[in-house]
């Protein structure tokens, strides 16, 4: 019997399992093959971001043609007779009359890719058994005769499995689960799950540290997830009805104090696809050599915006709060109308995405200089996500609604000092300052380049010699090695019997989008050496 595990079963580890499975119905080998799945939330298929218990009021923060869960390869190869799009899976399973630019609620993602899920597992060849554990894996083990050993806690295997073969695909769980920031019982350390967030208790005063998507998700948790209502105007705008339990004032901030640009449907933008032509080509002609992202780079995406201009900043953020105020909620309004009358500015977050499938080819292994990979992770790659990846128009409306309310107030949004009190928190800019009774740390932890930001399974692959931090001369990302096939480069240099997949490669490979099947999809060549595997060991066997 072959065996084989997927560690991280949510979005990209269905993927991979849709491929193996696959290749084996393909194959019509009567080998036995075990497969089995380790999920820690518990939600297969979907993962704890798209669980189907979600509520409504997450967004998906892309528009729904975008999503297909099934692979242009060969897309009913897998056995699974019905492979619809989400916009079809909507429309069919729901009865419902979504269209391409609507942006859907994350928990309906989640049962597509749960459903489809289900139907690979119920598809699966006669032959291949499939054993699912809502567990995570904190170590990895490796064996003398080539193979691996998964320890997990909680629900595991009864019995001791030494696998075949590995794919680690853990997305947001690669790094510690985030830490206290400031060791007080009046934290929440992470906005997931949103029940998390029920330590903040009504009419009191919250600091929320980042201004990306996962701090809209937690403002509207602390609202509409408390019984808050958005009333919808005639001109499309919100007005907040408070249902008396949410916090009296909420107080985001950030490094940048900057917020996300307002994403448009894409039936809404009209931009071409040959933006990224600039860049593929200088990936052709890149023969192995360096480049730098400020000097060459940077000018062919500052060439691209200047056809579609933006609204002027001023020259300076302003020093008093209030004014930080009326600049975050000025960007709102002004990215809310580019949207409604088509404005041409509102095609500037789509220039960066645009970009994207040259730049990744750029990036790749080590493809931009140790100063400027360094560079670009630690500033640019959260500029260009600002301005690219942003809210639907929708969770834009709702911010601003909060504002009108009182309830949303971006005072302190860049910067401030914020220190833990006998009372909570005091944040404090330019000699104003203010408290906060609770703190919400509202980011997802970044790599750092150092072993004790890894999660106990990626450490014990660097400590047992498994793998090795991957470097670009004398910059590290913080990710573990790999060959260009997702494949684990150990210590002294050989390749190990385990892939990566999605987060895990991130600062080695770019732009790891969740739902994408195609961007650095490591899916069909850890299934192909599944598959490999297999057919050298049957040969020998049947010699």
């Amino acid at each position: 019997m072959y065996r084989f595990a997927i560690v991280g079963v949510g979005p990209k580890g269905t993927y991979a399992l849709e491929r193996l499975l696959a290749g084996l119905a393909n194959q019509r080998s009567h080998d036995e093959v075990e497969i089995d799945l380790f999920e820690a939330s518990g939600f297969f298929g979907s993962g704890q971001i798209y669980s189907p218990l979600n509520p409504d009021y997450l967004l998906l923060n892309y528009s729904a043609d975008n999503v297909d869960m099934w692979s242009n390869r060969g897309r009913n190869d897998s056995g699974v007779s019905w492979t619809p799009t989400l916009l079809e899976w909507l429309n069919q399973t729901l009865a419902a009359s979504y269209t391409g630019d609507d942006f859907v609620p994350r928990q309906l993602v989640g049962r597509y890719l749960h459903d489809g899920f289900e139907d690979l597992v119920f598809s699966a060849p006669p032959t291949v058994t499939i054993r699912i554990f809502p567990a995570s894996s904190t170590s990895a083990v490796s064996l003398k005769h080539g193979k691996f050993r998964l320890q997990s806690p909680g629900r595991a295997p009864a019995r001791r499995v030494d696998y075949d073969r590995v794919l680690l695909s853990t997305g947001h769980q690669f790094r510690s689960s985030s830490e206290s920031l400031f060791s007080s019982d009046r934290e929440v350390s992470s906005v997931f799950p949103v029940q998390q967030l029920d330590k903040v208790t009504p009419g009191t005063s919250v600091a929320v540290r980042g201004l990306g998507l996962t701090f809209i998700d937690c403002v509207l948790a602390l609202t509409e997830g408390r019984g808050g209502t958005f009333i919808k105007k005639e001109n499309g705008s919100y007005h907040y009805r408070p249902s008396g339990k949410e916090p009296s004032t909420i107080l985001p901030y950030s490094r940048s104090g900057d917020l996300m640009t307002t994403r448009a449907p894409s039936s809404r933008r009209f931009i071409s696809d040959a933006v990224d032509a600039p860049l593929l080509e200088m990936a052709d002609a890149q023969s192995g050599r360096q480049v730098d992202f400020e000097s060459e780079v940077l000018p062919l995406i500052r060439s691209a915006l200047a056809k579609f201009p933006g609204h002027p900043q001023p020259p300076s953020f302003p020093k008093q709060p209030r004014d930080h105020h009326a600049r975050c909620v000025a960007t709102l309004r002004n990215d809310l109308a580019d949207i409604t009358f088509q404005r041409i500015a509102a095609n500037r977050p789509s220039v960066w995405s645009k970009a994207a499938p040259g730049f990744r080819r750029l990036y790749e292994f080590g493809g931009l200089t140790p100063s400027s990979h360094r560079e670009f992770d630690r500033k640019w790659s959260g500029i260009l996500s600002r301005q690219s990846f942003g809210p639907p128009p929708e969770n834009a409306e709702k911010l601003l609604a909060l504002t009108g309310a009182g309830i949303l107030r971006f005072d302190f949004s860049r910067s401030p000092r914020v220190e833990s009190t006998k009372e909570g928190f005091a944040l404090s800019s330019d000699n104003e300052s203010t408290k906060a009774h609770y703190h919400i740390n509202a980011t997802i932890p970044g790599n750092r380049g150092d072993t004790p930001s890894l999660s106990p399974l990626y450490r014990s692959l660097l400590e047992s010699g498994a793998g090795q931090l991957f470097r670009n001369g004398d910059y590290s990302p913080g990710c573990l090695k790999i060959d260009r096939e997702g494949q684990l480069i150990a210590a002294n240099g050989s390749r190990s019997p385990i892939h990566l997949y999605g987060t895990p490669t991130e600062g080695i490979v770019f732009d790891n989008d969740t739902l994408s099947r195609d961007a650095n999809n490591f899916a069909d060549s850890w299934a192909d050496a599944c598959l490999s595997y297999i057919n050298s060991h049957t040969h020998v066997c049947a010699a």
